[in-house]
């Protein structure tokens, strides 16, 4: 989660385009890094689900990107 501040880029390499998304929060933990990508993963487990969300956008984008060639 952001403190204050989300920047989101956006540039054309030649091969393709890269998007970048950056925030001022702590960041996700080196171990949990590859497991926030899979279905239902949830870090925190203070927030309910009904106002934390399901755990599935970052398995969607991943897969989005997957099926594009992307990383």
């Amino acid at each position: 989660h952001a403190e204050n501040r989300i920047t989101v880029q956006v540039a054309a390499d030649g091969r393709g385009v890269r998007v970048e998304v950056r925030d001022d929060g702590a960041g996700v933990p080196e171990d949990e890094r590859e497991r926030i990508f899979e279905r239902f993963v949830r870090l925190d487990d203070a927030r309910s689900r009904d106002d934390g969300g399901a755990g599935l956008g970052l398995a969607i984008a991943r897969d989005v990107a997957a099926r594009h060639g992307g990383t």
